[in-house]
């Protein structure tokens, strides 16, 4: 594996609207609390202005209901309210769908300044 080391600083993702699009879904392990998490990896770009494409992160329980991020998603992409008993396969139903991300800034312990996926839109 070759690694090339960059004098660049750090910039975060820019806050406001973008169509998101999920590229990967991995399985985890929360590193603060211990319990099982999903991570979202999410390509955006712009929808006005030039076309760049950034990358970014999303965690999230993998707890599916109405209230929580992964049911938020959910019902965002696939238009469906959430029933009790729901099942749904994540590879099938949000795997490589798009939506429209918000992307927010705020400030980390440390003064940094921070992104997170605030919440998701409907494309229409």
């Amino acid at each position: 594996m070759i690694i090339k080391s960059s004098t660049r600083s750090f910039e975060p993702h820019p806050e406001g609207t973008f169509r998101g699009h999920i590229t990967n879904i991995d399985q985890a392990v929360s590193k603060y609390h211990g319990k099982p998490e999903l991570v979202f990896t999410i390509t955006t770009t712009p929808i006005h202005g030039e076309p760049t494409v950034r990358t970014i992160k999303q965690w999230t329980s993998p707890s599916l209901t109405p209230q929580t991020n992964l049911g938020q998603l959910y019902m965002t992409i696939s238009g469906q309210e959430i029933q009790d008993g729901l099942e749904i396969d994540t590879d099938k139903d949000l795997l490589h769908k798009s939506a429209l991300v918000v992307v927010e800034h705020y400030l980390k312990r440390d003064g940094r300044t921070g992104y997170r996926v605030s919440h998701w839109q409907p494309l229409n």
